[in-house]
């Protein structure tokens, strides 16, 4: 299971999904944590080494180890007793404000990634703008969101 390190308002969530079809899912999710895994054995000490982009000597390391080091104070990510049975590698990508992109490789190592042990998704088709205007209407408010660090 995927735990959230995050609180997350059970009740607020309730009331906010509640003519959502996927309901149920999604508040057991939010009170247990996500199952994103396939049932069958994982196998443990898998270990990458990080992407060059990620290592001492790129020119992105010191950014990137201060961001890391932000994203722990934040509580965002959280220090472990034991390691994870999967290390994915790590991969910095420069964004075009001067900062930099995070990237947890989780396709790698192959055949020993995270992502060969995640179940089988179908699909997804993302809506057009179209799509999105025939859903407002009189009163409707609207909002764009930029994820600074998505």
């Amino acid at each position: 299971m995927v735990k959230p390190s995050r609180v997350l308002d059970l009740s607020a969530w309730t009331e906010e999904l509640v003519d959502d079809f996927d309901k149920e899912f999604l508040l057991f999710g939010i009170e247990h944590g996500f199952d994103i895994v396939m049932n069958v054995p994982i196998p443990k000490n898998i270990l990458s080494k990080n992407h060059p982009s990620a290592k001492p000597g790129s020119p992105f390391y010191k950014q990137a180890h201060q961001q890391i080091l932000t994203e722990i104070e934040n509580g965002n990510y959280i220090f472990v007793n034991t390691p994870p049975k999967i290390i994915s590698p790590l991969g910095v990508i420069p964004k075009p404000d001067g900062g930099v992109r995070i990237i947890h490789d989780c396709s790698r190592p192959l055949g020993s990634a995270v992502n060969d042990f995640a179940g089988e998704f179908d699909k997804q088709r993302f809506q057009t703008v179209d799509d999105a205007c025939k859903l407002v209407s009189k009163n409707f408010y609207m909002a764009k969101v930029d994820l600074k660090a998505a």
